[in-house]
Protein backbone atom coordinates (compact mmCIF):
# COMPACT_ATOMS: atom_id res chain seq x y z
CA UNK A 1 0.00 0.00 0.00
CA UNK A 2 1.17 3.70 -0.22
CA UNK A 3 1.08 5.29 2.93
CA UNK A 4 1.66 8.64 1.45
CA UNK A 5 2.45 10.44 -1.57
CA UNK A 6 3.42 13.64 -2.70
CA UNK A 7 4.08 15.38 -6.00
CA UNK A 8 6.08 19.30 -5.76
CA UNK A 9 6.91 21.75 -8.08
CA UNK A 10 10.24 23.56 -8.22
CA UNK A 11 9.66 25.97 -5.84
CA UNK A 12 7.61 23.29 -3.10
CA UNK A 13 4.62 23.80 -4.00
CA UNK A 14 2.28 20.42 -3.46
CA UNK A 15 0.96 19.84 -7.14
CA UNK A 16 -0.71 16.62 -5.48
CA UNK A 17 -1.13 14.52 -2.58
CA UNK A 18 -2.89 10.95 -1.34
CA UNK A 19 -2.41 8.47 1.03
CA UNK A 20 -3.96 5.41 1.83
CA UNK A 21 -3.43 4.13 -1.99
CA UNK A 22 -4.14 0.47 -2.80
CA UNK A 23 -2.12 -1.43 -5.11
CA UNK A 24 -3.10 -1.46 -8.64
CA UNK A 25 -5.45 1.66 -7.94
CA UNK A 26 -4.72 2.57 -11.65
CA UNK A 27 -7.05 5.78 -10.82
CA UNK A 28 -5.44 6.88 -7.70
CA UNK A 29 -2.00 8.35 -9.80
CA UNK A 30 -1.46 11.87 -11.02
CA UNK A 31 -2.60 12.74 -13.82
CA UNK A 32 -0.50 15.63 -14.51
CA UNK A 33 -2.94 18.40 -13.26
CA UNK A 34 -3.09 20.64 -10.60
CA UNK A 35 -6.59 22.70 -9.69
CA UNK A 36 -7.83 20.90 -12.49
CA UNK A 37 -5.60 22.63 -15.24
CA UNK A 38 -2.53 20.61 -16.73
CA UNK A 39 0.56 21.80 -15.18
CA UNK A 40 3.96 22.33 -17.62
CA UNK A 41 6.11 19.81 -19.10
CA UNK A 42 9.05 19.42 -16.74
CA UNK A 43 10.74 17.81 -13.84
CA UNK A 44 9.07 17.21 -10.53
CA UNK A 45 9.68 15.80 -6.86
CA UNK A 46 7.92 13.19 -5.60
CA UNK A 47 8.31 11.39 -2.04
CA UNK A 48 6.17 8.42 -0.97
CA UNK A 49 6.22 6.04 1.83
CA UNK A 50 4.94 2.70 1.16
CA UNK A 51 4.50 -0.48 2.83
CA UNK A 52 5.07 -3.89 1.74
CA UNK A 53 3.48 -7.64 2.63
CA UNK A 54 5.17 -7.87 5.62
CA UNK A 55 4.50 -4.54 7.10
CA UNK A 56 8.20 -3.07 6.43
CA UNK A 57 7.92 0.90 5.43
CA UNK A 58 10.11 2.07 3.16
CA UNK A 59 10.42 5.94 1.79
CA UNK A 60 11.28 6.81 -1.58
CA UNK A 61 12.33 10.25 -3.30
CA UNK A 62 12.96 11.41 -6.65
CA UNK A 63 12.09 12.87 -10.02
CA UNK A 64 9.37 12.17 -12.47
CA UNK A 65 9.48 14.19 -15.94
CA UNK A 66 6.02 14.99 -17.50
CA UNK A 67 5.73 15.12 -21.01
CA UNK A 68 3.26 16.23 -23.28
Amino acid sequence: MVKHIAVFNRWGQILYERSNIQPNDHAAGWNGKFNNLDVAPGTYVYIAEVVCDTDETFAYKGTVTLLR
